[in-house]
C-alpha cells in the first residue's frame, strides 16, 4: 500500500516494544518475553492495539486478532479460534 494511501494511525503506529509509551512496570514484563495468552482491557485511544502489534512485530508470533467490540458472536468462538488453534503446534 502507498504511503498516501495508508491512514496516519497505521503510518505511524509503533513498529516494536522501544517505540511504545509505557510505565517502566509494564516494559520490564513484556521486555522479559510474553505469556501465552495475553489480554488487553482499557479505554479506546489508550494503546491496546499498539502494544499487542509491537509485541507480535517484536518477537514475530503467530497471533489472531479479535475484536471483542465488534466480534460478539459465539461463531467467533467455534470457527475463528478453533481454526486458529488447529494449526498452531
Amino acid at each position: 500500500m502507498s504511503s498516501i494511501n495508508q491512514l496516519f494511525t497505521e503510518k505511524y503506529r509503533p513498529k516494536n516494544l522501544d517505540s511504545l509509551i509505557l510505565p517502566e512496570r509494564v516494559m520490564k514484563k513484556f521486555m522479559n518475553g510474553v505469556q501465552q495468552n495475553m489480554l488487553f482491557a482499557g479505554s479506546p485511544g489508550t494503546g491496546k492495539t499498539s502494544t499487542a502489534k509491537a509485541l507480535v512485530n517484536q518477537y514475530d508470533l503467530p497471533y489472531l486478532y479479535i475484536n471483542a467490540s465488534t466480534d460478539t458472536s459465539v461463531d467467533v468462538i467455534r470457527t475463528r479460534i478453533t481454526d486458529f488453534c488447529s494449526t498452531m503446534s
